[in-house]
């Protein structure tokens, strides 16, 4: 049988156990917590990135679309103008 002694010893041995496996649980709490911070993080950065991706894709289609319209206009006073050199032709042959 356990003397008095023995038995303290083993509620004392059990209270330490129980205690560093508080702070065990403590420590991994406040490492889940970390990681948690940095993937809102990361996630807030992604979402800036496609934020950021969009407004170029905007500016890029914008930009297209602005040399689309003055090559279009080019083009058009290109055939003006070679309209108007060849009737500028036919008036000098007259």
């Amino acid at each position: 049988m356990a003397t008095n002694s023995e038995l303290s010893a083993k509620i004392a041995q059990e209270g330490v156990e129980r205690e560093l496996a508080q702070q065990d649980a403590a420590k991994a709490r406040q490492h889940l917590a970390e990681e948690k911070v940095e993937a809102l993080r990361a996630a807030t950065e992604i979402v800036e990135l496609k934020q950021m991706v969009e407004e170029r894709d905007e500016k890029l289609s914008s930009s297209t679309t602005e040399m689309v319209d003055l090559r279009a206009a080019k083009d058009e006073a290109e055939a003006e103008l070679d309209q108007n050199y060849e009737d500028s032709k036919e008036l000098l042959k007259q």
